[in-house]
């Protein structure tokens, strides 16, 4: 058992509501580790520590902080953990901007996949963290982080639940934690809203400014509930920043989980170097690579939600794939050369949902892009694939917009376009739907929203289109159809 003799405090780290940090000298061995001293005001703290160390004892990680023991003595309860050398999250944001400096393309998707991986070593003991901020992060080595305070984490059982109190930063609460119903807020911390706060903390390091800040710096929770973030910087990647936003959906249901992070084709090749790497010494993770060219397969053993493309056109890029696939809302794609077909492409495409992948596959399947017709069937899975997450429930999708008296039933008026969007990749957006003329007008000024008209073969297909595609977000701007008023696209002095 410890002893506060054992050890020389030196200084402190931190202070906070429920004790303070401080680096401590370990005398026996000299190294340099951390104690948080807990004053035991009463039984209810005194639980609470306790609660504390004992969801640190449980969960074990590379990517979350060690812990290392705790003990009580004079009152106090000290938790010890080691020592991150190289600072908080918080400290390596404020280097960055201070050097007018960025992170690059390739750490932030480490950063993802390590969060990623802290953050479900929680969720599969069924802990909620619930205060996920870049203080809380702690950086040690080569840029490896580690998830550290779980002073405010909560065992969840499963059942959402509503409370009077909750703990956490308020600048990292999802817009279901701020919203308000008859004067109280709806107070309720979920897996989904620690998704939520990993978004936040994404979007942090790459733009260096809050999602939800205005020009001052301060954050309300009227734009958490209502506004969308400004788009991530032009020089990282589509599929890294449309993560971040699929993190930061408003809609808790289709916020990307742990298990759809470490999913991603781009997350996995991490781990694999991950497992490898010498400095992971305790890293077992149950994700193994995907292998998706494994011919002999049972025909049931497949992912449901993960598509595998073929016969892509070696002129097909990243953008032409995530915008042909935008209404399905695929959570990350990847692109390369087919190695076996000369001058083609092969693709893999994650979803949330199976539903998603089922629709993506039976609308997408031979379509034609840039002269080949795609050939798309599910991921296939081998004995080394990771366990797939379990099906989640899609939300119930209505088609919230019903033809006036006289509309065109086959032809729609799109709005709120981004005037970067070319007139090739607006069609793209509507492949699935099998449009029969895509144009949008000459003549718009590049300072406002672009708008557009899409016929279609049946009314069908323009139902189905109205309801994969209204209000969804292409290039940081929400998409708004509405059904035509003209009988035939007739647009003389238009594009297409």
């Amino acid at each position: 058992m410890p002893r506060k003799s054992d050890y020389k405090q030196l200084n402190a780290l931190g202070h906070g509501g429920f004790g303070s940090v401080f680096l401590i000298l370990e005398k026996a061995t000299q190294k340099k580790l951390v104690w948080k001293k807990i004053t035991l005001v009463n039984e209810k703290v005194r639980r609470l520590a306790q609660e504390e160390a004992n969801n640190m004892q449980k969960v074990q990680s590379d990517f979350l902080v060690a812990y290392l023991g705790c003990f009580e003595e004079e009152g106090e309860f000290y938790i010890l953990t080691e020592y991150c050398d190289k600072g908080n999250l918080r400290s390596y944001i404020n280097d960055l901007r201070d050097r007018g400096a960025v992170i690059s393309e390739d750490k932030a998707w480490d950063l993802m996949g390590q969060l990623g991986e802290a953050v479900q070593s929680l969720h599969e003991m069924n802990i909620i963290h619930c205060d996920l901020k870049p203080e809380n992060i702690f950086i040690t080595g080569p840029f490896q982080i580690k998830l550290g305070d779980f002073g405010l984490a909560k065992v969840s059982m499963g059942i959402t639940q509503y409370q009077t109190k909750i703990g956490g930063t308020p600048y990292y609460f999802a817009p279901e934690l701020v919203k308000y119903r008859e004067g109280e807020r709806l107070r309720q911390q979920t897996v989904e809203t620690d998704m939520f706060a990993v978004g936040a903390i994404f979007y942090e390091v790459i733009a260096q400014k809050h999602p939800f800040a205005d020009n001052q710096g301060n954050i309300q929770n009227i734009k958490i509930m209502e506004c969308h973030p400004d788009p991530l910087p032009g020089n990282f990647s589509e599929q890294l920043k449309h993560i971040v936003m699929q993190l930061l959906n408003k809609d808790p249901q289709r916020r990307l989980s742990t298990e759809d992070l470490l999913e991603l084709p781009q997350i996995k090749e991490r781990i694999q170097k991950w497992r490898k790497s010498p400095q992971m010494k305790t890293y077992q993770s149950s994700n193994k690579e995907l292998n998706i060219l494994q011919p002999s397969l049972n025909q049931f053993d497949i992912n449901r939600k993960g598509l595998f493309i073929k016969n892509i056109a070696s002129t097909v890029t990243d953008r032409m794939i995530e915008l042909a696939f935008t209404p399905f809302n695929p959570i990350g794609f990847n692109l390369q050369q087919n190695s076996e077909i000369p001058n083609t492409q092969i693709a893999n495409v994650q979803f949330i949902y199976e539903e998603d992948a089922q629709e993506a596959l039976d609308l997408m399947n031979h379509k034609v892009i840039e002269g080949l017709n795609i050939e798309i069937e599910f991921q296939k899975r081998n004995e080394r694939s990771p366990p797939i997450s379990p099906p989640r429930i899609r939300p119930p999708q209505q088609l919230s917009l019903q033809p006036r008296i006289g509309d065109n039933k086959k032809g729609l008026f799109i709005k709120n376009i981004n005037p970067q969007i070319t007139s090739a990749e607006f069609g793209l957006i509507f492949i699935a739907f099998s449009p029969t003329k895509c144009v949008r007008p000459n003549g718009q000024p590049n300072t406002r929203p672009h708008f557009g008209f899409v016929d279609f073969e049946t009314e069908e297909d323009a139902s189905q289109a109205v309801v994969h595609i209204n209000g969804v977000k292409v290039d940081g701007l929400a998409l708004r159809l509405e059904y035509s008023n003209k009988p035939t696209l007739d647009r003389s002095k238009s594009t297409g």
